[in-house]
């Protein structure tokens, strides 16, 4: 191969991989403003849900329904609040992943249940949503949500940022 065969080759190369790697890092998180502290009226309850920023899964957008109802789709490093009633709250997850087998890719849906928890008036609650592993045919996303306690939750989802509302 010659010289100038060579050095075009390395400079494809570096700017194929420099593409790849600018989309990887910059194209996978929450884009909405930073957190923000919302005021329930009285007699409601605040819960966040957030998803602290990682890099394990961080392409993977998860829609999070509660009680049956599509909330948002939270993507890494993104966070989202809501004033409820007080009373039951069924968090649930749904998402695609893709995957590449015998050079066809295939769209597979999974979901699964997160948490449960009773919502009282006049209080607040922090969500914390994380994956847990890796994706597989056979199961949902490995991920896990659980009730944090504010001094924890307030750390983590101060740099997050918020997602937008599915309504």
């Amino acid at each position: 191969m010659s010289h100038s065969k060579s050095r075009i080759l390395r400079q494809s190369l570096v700017l194929v991989f420099g593409t790849c790697s600018t989309l990887l890092f910059t194209g996978c998180s929450t884009t909405g403003p930073k957190f923000s502290a919302l005021t329930a009226e009285p007699g409601k309850a605040v819960v966040y849900i957030y998803r602290p920023n990682r890099f394990v899964g961080s392409p993977q957008t998860f829609s999070i329904w509660v009680n049956q109802k599509h909330l948002t789709s939270l993507t890494n490093g993104g966070y989202f609040a809501y004033t409820t009633d007080p009373g039951e709250q069924h968090f649930e997850y749904k998402t695609e992943i893709s995957v590449f087998n015998f050079g066809a890719i295939a769209l597979i849906e999974k979901k699964g249940d997160l948490i449960d928890f009773v919502a009282e008036a006049d209080r607040t609650y922090y969500v914390k949503y994380q994956l847990t592993g890796a994706p597989s045919l056979k199961h949902a996303i490995p991920c896990k949500a659980a009730l944090v306690d504010e001094g924890t939750a307030l750390q983590e989802i101060a740099k997050c940022k918020m997602t937008e509302s599915s309504t």
